[in-house]
């Protein structure tokens, strides 16, 4: 009984770890070329190919053009009147003696 616990254990951790892998379906791209005719691939279409003709994309590639994934453009601003620094801004903080 003792060889069965470890090997529970490993195919329990092989499963999970098997689950977090990509299916084929998640980077699919999917486009409508000069013919009018749709092609899907793995792979993003040719360069010539026009923004609006591009039907679907993989989610990571929609995540980074909108700044989703936390791309490196600025912050989101905040509400309005809230400010994004400390109370009293960093000056403040810097002339109290």
């Amino acid at each position: 009984m003792t060889k069965a616990l470890p090997v529970t254990l490993s195919l329990l951790l092989a499963a999970v770890l098997l689950s977090t892998l990509p299916t084929t379906a998640d980077a699919q791209w999917r486009w409508r070329d000069k013919t009018g005719q749709i092609n899907a691939s793995d792979r993003p279409p040719p360069r010539d190919e026009p923004d609006k003709d591009i039907l679907s994309r993989p989610a990571s590639v929609d995540a980074r053009r909108t700044g989703a994934a936390g791309g490196g453009g600025p912050p989101p601003p905040g509400p309005p009147g809230v400010s994004a620094g400390p109370p009293g801004g960093a000056r403040g903080l810097l002339n109290k003696t």
